[in-house]
This record gives structure tokens, C-alpha cells and sequence, in this order.
């Protein structure tokens, strides 16, 4: 027999049961495919039930709001609480429509509930009611026809729970919207008795059903979560009103009902959202399963393949020649890798752990940078280098690129030497898998970056002041010079206007160019500040006199927001400092007082004593600042954003200057502040011991 008929006979051996082989496995791989695409659909449609189930659930408490509102007959528009749910309302309706984007006839009726909140001009409250109740049945519709599309039959019984639920509390939110008017009103018609009624049928016979459809456990936990005083008390109030035989003089707070309904409905929601959750684990837990099954199956015809292919190998002549050709190969192999890990070694930072993260191997650029010796290196852990201030969320992510998808990382970190010193490394981190697929150690390759890092951080922070010296001073300049010219071209224009008219012109003019004239000024002091220019010329003085002058300057402003103003604490105190200074940084902070305060309301300014410092405190009744807010405003072009509409724009520069005043005193301006009740900032001066020991 030729050796090419052996050849072709092998070759046909070969291909034969590999096809066979191929053509099962292709089978059960399709099956498996079909349903993994079943299970995604499933998936994709409690994701869409549940998108849908946050449009109800804000559009639900945005009809109770606006039924009371209108109830009251109150301008709901521009009440907080209605805002912050109608922007709820319009990201869920966003959202929803992102995730059904492929659903045309979800999407109208998406757009449509858009449509009718923009143009809604209804001031009914049975309109508002029937209008948002109409939409709310639609969407629900719209989960039961989505739960038809779900072949699993686990998950469709989740959505079918969920559906009973909502429907019950949909039938509460009706019964919320409906008392609340009646409280309002303090009387109620009989249809809304009726009403009342039956949607309280309606909720006790979808209560029965959801609790006959989920499992014991999720019951056991609903009913935990469920039954209590508060749910109980709801009810009550609501059997109480449907027994009122005259429907009238309930004696009940409206917006006391409206928040205790509210907790009882946000109980349920929380079950929908467990149902939710519940739903898309067990979707996800059975596409984990099918994942597993493919990587079977691929793994079967690999390792089939595999074995028919070694078969032929060992049948195959010269097999001694092969191995001693793939020896060589492999020697050969082995010295390249050993000249790569050399160059790598060379031009890289490189360390290797084992898989809990214990350092095993650190070249000398690694112990150069870090400041370890290797010594104190080998046997720690890699966190040995992390920099306290590094987002916990960056290691997070990390770990699990590297040991859940073991797939490498790469990013930026920023790490701590031996010495404290701060560095950056641009860093990849490899996985390295044995035979068996799990992971024996991580290999780190690094570059420095540190050097581009803080060229970056420098860039960056020259930009942003650069930009935002020019954005306010274009602004702040222009608008006193053009009212300077305006004025003046007004005055030169009119030869025969009357004399009070062009006193008052002068008056604005006079006003704008003093305006121009503090703008400048502080960005003269800023200038001095920024180069340490400026100086002191500290001398013993009254301080009640300077206090007086600096009230004196804001009369006006006072007047002007009918703000008053309390003095006390300031009779006989001397103080050694720089009174011109000094008095700037209390008309500032007196000033933002009086322009943030509410109308009607009384600025106090007092003095107090500590043991080393003189304490100036002026305090309003104003807007009040948040946390966030207070850790900008002594920034420079500082100005706090919520506060730009109540009043006039400045530089942003005013308390940083008056900080920077303080801290030249060798002193500090501190700030304590509640949002919507008013702030309290305090100016620290140091007592000088020599001059001031008297002012007792």
C-alpha cells in the first residue's frame, strides 16, 4: 500500500468522527442558544415591567400632590416637593423609554403621557385624578402584555405577583389622591364615598391574590415589613372616613394623611422593587446555569477534538523526531523568554504576588521608586505602596478584572513610598492562569508617570483659574461700565431734562463707578495677596468705631431689603490690628449678610472673647449654606450657584480676601451655617498679649 493511500485512509479516519462529532455537539449548542435567547427575552422584559413600574410609582404620588394642590387651590408649580417628583416622573419616563426603545406602541404611549404632563392645564382635581388614573391603568396593561412574552414560567408567576401588587397599590394611591381632598375640603361627595369603597375592594382582593401567588418566604418577609402600627393607622383613617355618615368635619390634616399613606404605599413599592430583584436573579441564575452548559459543551467538543487529533499524532511515524524538534523548540523558547523578561526588567517597574496579593518578586526599579529594599518587600502585601487617598472603587474594579473575569487591568494608581512621597505609575496587571485554569500568581508591569501626572494637575489648575479669572471680570467689568456710559451718553443726549432727572442719572453713574471702583480694588488686593504684597499696619483702636462705620456703609442695603440690625458686646474693646483692613472684611462679610437675608428679618453683629482670640460674629436669617457649599465660597471666583439669582454677582473674590486678611492676623473666619435657616460667620483675630491685656 502507498504511503499516500495510508495518508488519505488516516485522513478520512480522522475527519469522519470528527464531523459526527461536530454535528452533535452543533446540535445541542443550538438548543442551548435557543434557549439562552428565551432566557434573555425573559430578562429583557422584566427589566421593561420593572422600568415601567418607576414611571407608575412617581406619576402615583405626583397625582396625590397635584389633586391636594389644586384642592387648596394653591399655585402648585412652584412647590419643592411637586418639582423634585416631577423631575422623578420625567427620569423615570426617560429611562423607561431607553430600555423600551425597540417597543414602538410602549413608546407612544410613553411619549404620550410626556405630552399630556407638558401641555396638562387641568385644574379639576376629578380631571387630574381621572387623567393620571387612565395612564397609570395603560401602563399596568402594558406589564400584563409584556408578561406574555416571558416562556418562564417562574419569572411569569413573579410578574403576575407584581401586577396584583401594583394593582393594590394603585387602588391605595387612588384612595390617598381622594382623601387628601376630602381633608382638604373637610367634606366629601357620595360618588367619592363610593369610590373610596371600592377601591378598598380592590385592594384587599388583589392583597389575596398576591399573597396566594409568591413564596412563603418572600411572604413571611412581606408581612414582616408590612403589618405594624403605621399600615394599621392608615387603614384606620381610611375605614374611619368611609363610616362617616355626614362625609364632612373629618378634623384630619391633609398633609399628614398624605405622608402616612405615602409610607405605607413606599412599603409596598419596596416588595415590587424585592420582586424585581427577585425575577431578574433567577434570570440571571439560569443564564449563569446556560453559561456554564455552553462552556460544556464547547469544552466536550474541544476536548473530543482534541483526543481524536492526539490519536492520529501518535499513530503517525517519526513521533521521536517531532518530540525532539518541539525539545529544541521549546529550549529555544525558553531563552527568548528569558531575554524578554531581562528587557522588560530594564525599561519596566515590575513586581509579581501570588493570588492573595503577597509580594513575590520586585525588580530593582520597583524597590527604586517604592524606596523598599527587596528584603522588606518579599513576604508583604502589595498595598504596602497604596496611597490612602486612592478611591477604594478603583481596587474594586480591579480585583475583579483580574480575578473574577481574569482578563488584566490597566490604569493609573497612585501610590505611597517608604518616605511619604507621593508617585504615579501607569500600571498593567496580568493574571497569570495555570493548566487548570486557575489563577497562581499576578504579574504588575508599570511605568512612571508621576512627573506628567502633577504637569497635568499644574496645566489643569492654571487653566480652570486662568478661565475663570477672565469669565468673571469680563462680566463684572462691563456691567458698571456700561451703566456709567449709558447714563453719561443719557445726560450729554438731553439738553432740557430736569435737574432732579439728571441728579438721579448722576446719582446711578456716581453708584456704578463706585461699584467699578470695588471691583477693581478687590482684584488689586487679590493681586497683592497672590504675591504677598500685602502688609499690615497693625496700631491699637476702638473696635465698637470701626464697627459702627463698617454699619454704616450697609445702612442703605439695610434699608433697601428692610433687614434691621442688632449691635451688642462692642462698648470699650480695644484691639491691635489693621483697622482699614479689618473694617473690609467685616463690610463683607456684614454686606452677604444683609443681601442674603429674607425681608424682614434682623442681622445681629456681636463681639465675644476667648481665651486668645478676639471673636466678631455676624449672623442672619437668611438662606443658609450646605456643607458643600460652605468648603468653596473662601475659594477665589468663588460664588455659590443656588445664590446667584438672590443677589448681585460680584468678583468672587471677597471672601477669599477677607479670609486671606484674617489668616495675615494670624487669625481665621469660620463659618456655621443651616440650609433655608440662616449662617453665622464668625472672624477670629489673635489677642496680642502685650497691648491687649487689658480688654477684659
Amino acid at each position: 500500500m502507498k504511503l499516500s493511500d495510508i495518508k488519505l485512509k488516516l485522513l478520512f479516519l480522522a475527519i469522519v468522527p470528527m464531523l459526527l462529532i461536530l454535528a452533535l455537539f452543533s446540535t445541542v449548542l443550538l438548543d442551548a442558544l435557543d434557549e439562552k435567547k428565551s432566557h434573555e427575552l425573559t430578562k429583557n422584559s422584566i427589566e421593561q415591567s420593572n422600568a415601567i413600574s418607576e414611571v407608575i410609582y412617581f406619576m402615583q404620588i405626583e397625582r396625590g400632590l397635584k389633586a391636594g394642590y389644586l384642592a387648596q387651590e394653591n399655585d402648585h408649580r412652584t412647590d419643592t416637593k411637586l418639582t423634585s417628583v416631577d423631575k422623578k416622573v420625567t427620569t423615570a419616563l426617560s429611562n423607561a423609554k431607553r430600555i423600551l426603545s425597540n417597543n414602538k406602541e410602549m413608546l407612544n404611549l410613553l411619549h404620550s403621557i410626556e405630552m399630556q404632563r407638558k401641555n396638562d392645564t387641568t385644574t379639576e382635581t376629578s380631571e387630574i385624578k381621572k387623567n393620571y388614573s387612565q395612564k397609570i391603568d395603560a401602563l399596568l396593561n402594558c406589564i400584563i402584555t409584556t408578561s406574555t412574552n416571558i416562556e418562564d414560567r417562574e419569572n411569569r408567576n413573579f410578574i403576575q405577583s407584581y401586577i396584583y401588587l401594583s394593582t393594590a397599590k394603585e387602588a391605595l394611591g387612588i384612595i390617598r389622591a381622594t382623601l387628601n381632598i376630602g381633608f382638604i375640603k373637610d367634606i366629601m361627595q357620595e360618588h367619592e364615598v363610593t369610590l373610596l369603597s371600592e377601591s378598598l375592594k380592590t385592594y384587599h382582593s388583589n392583597m389575596s391574590r398576591f399573597k396566594n401567588t409568591v413564596s412563603k418566604n418572600f411572604l413571611d418577609n412581606f408581612e414582616k415589613t408590612f403589618l405594624g402600627s403605621e399600615v394599621e393607622k392608615t387603614f384606620r383613617i381610611i375605614n374611619d372616613a368611609i363610616a362617616n355618615k355626614e362625609h364632612k368635619s373629618f378634623g384630619i390634616d391633609a398633609n399628614s394623611w398624605f405622608e402616612q399613606a405615602s409610607r405605607t404605599m413606599d412599603v409596598l413599592k419596596s416588595s415590587e422593587e424585592r420582586l424585581f430583584a427577585d425575577a431578574i436573579n433567577l434570570a440571571d441564575t439560569k443564564l449563569q446555569s446556560l453559561f456554564y452548559k455552553l462552556s460544556i459543551i464547547a469544552f466536550f467538543s474541544f476536548f473530543t477534538l482534541l483526543v481524536l487529533l492526539i490519536t492520529i499524532i501518535v499513530i503517525i511515524k517519526k513521533i521521536l523526531a517531532s518530540a525532539n524538534m518541539l525539545s529544541a523548540n521549546y529550549l529555544n523558547s525558553l531563552s527568548l523568554l528569558e531575554q524578554y523578561k531581562s528587557s522588560v526588567d530594564r525599561s519596566f517597574i515590575v513586581s509579581k504576588t501570588n493570588p492573595n496579593g503577597i509580594i513575590t518578586y520586585a525588580n530593582d526599579a520597583f524597590c527604586k521608586i517604592s524606596g523598599y529594599t527587596r528584603e522588606e518587600l518579599i513576604g508583604k502585601p502589595h498595598n504596602i505602596i497604596r496611597h490612602p487617598d486612592t478611591d477604594k472603587k478603583l481596587f474594586k474594579e480591579m480585583w475583579h478584572t483580574i480575578r473574577e473575569l481574569k482578563e488584566p487591568w490597566f490604569g493609573d494608581i497612585k501610590n505611597l513610598s517608604k518616605n511619604h512621597d507621593t508617585y504615579w505609575t501607569k500600571a498593567v496587571i496580568n493574571p497569570i492562569l495555570g493548566s487548570n485554569g486557575n489563577i497562581i500568581e499576578y504579574i504588575g508591569i508599570r511605568t512612571d508617570v508621576t512627573d506628567l501626572e502633577h504637569a497635568k494637575a499644574e496645566a489643569l489648575s492654571a487653566e480652570k483659574a486662568k478661565s475663570a479669572f477672565f469669565a468673571t471680570m469680563s462680566h463684572e467689568l462691563r456691567t458698571p461700565l456700561n451703566a456709567v456710559i449709558g447714563f453719561s451718553q443719557i445726560v450729554m443726549a438731553k439738553s432740557d431734562m430736569p435737574p432732579e432727572t439728571v441728579r438721579a442719572f448722576i446719582e446711578k453713574i456716581n453708584s456704578s463707578g463706585k461699584h467699578l471702583l470695588g471691583i477693581v480694588n478687590n482684584i488689586l488686593d487679590f493681586s497683592k495677596i497672590e504675591s504677598d504684597k500685602m502688609e499690615l499696619n497693625k496700631k491699637e483702636f476702638l473696635l465698637e468705631g470701626m464697627i459702627d462705620d463698617a454699619i454704616l456703609l450697609n445702612e442703605s442695603a439695610m434699608v433697601k431689603m428692610d433687614v434691621k440690625l442688632e449691635k451688642s458686646g462692642f462698648e470699650g474693646v480695644k484691639i491691635v490690628a489693621d483697622e482699614q483692613l479689618l473694617k473690609q472684611v467685616v463690610i463683607n462679610i456684614l454686606s452677604n449678610a444683609i443681601k442674603f437675608s429674607n425681608q424682614n428679618t434682623i442681622v445681629t453683629i456681636f463681639y465675644e472673647r476667648e481665651a486668645n482670640n478676639h471673636i466678631i460674629s455676624v449672623c442672619d436669617k437668611g438662606l443658609g449654606l450646605s456643607q458643600e457649599q460652605i468648603s468653596t465660597i473662601f475659594a477665589p471666583f468663588s460664588q455659590v450657584k443656588e445664590h446667584q439669582n438672590k443677589a448681585i454677582k460680584g468678583t468672587g473674590l471677597g471672601l477669599f480676601i477677607s479670609q486671606k486678611i484674617a489668616q495675615l492676623h494670624g487669625g481665621i473666619i469660620q463659618v456655621k451655617s443651616t440650609l433655608g435657616q440662616g449662617s453665622c460667620f464668625s472672624i477670629h483675630i489673635p489677642i496680642l498679649r502685650n497691648t491687649d491685656e487689658t480688654n477684659s
